[in-house]
């Protein structure tokens, strides 16, 4: 079976990465709306994965985007924001 690895791929870029360790103190702290830690430790924002700014990562997710998204910039922010969340993602 082909399974695609972006979801593991941004949970181990999660994994020690500042802004994340600074939401997930301010999620116990409920010092923060709309983020959330799953059961696995993911962080998401309003049911949206957050992507740390990791580059690769983030050119990974573009480059898969163009094969399944049409390639207006304001449509692919748009499909693209319903599943990820990102600093700075505009």
């Amino acid at each position: 079976m082909i399974q695609s690895t972006l979801f593991d791929d941004i949970k181990w870029a999660q994994v020690g990465d500042i802004e994340v360790e600074r939401i997930k103190v301010n999620i116990r702290k409920e010092k923060v709306l709309g983020f959330v830690e799953d059961e696995q430790g993911v962080i998401r924002l309003q049911n949206r994965l957050h992507v740390p700014q990791r580059m690769q990562l983030i050119e990974r997710i573009m480059s898969d985007a163009k094969y399944s998204i049409h390639t207006g910039g304001t449509k692919m922010y748009i499909d693209l924001r319903q599943a990820f969340w990102c600093s700075n993602m505009k």
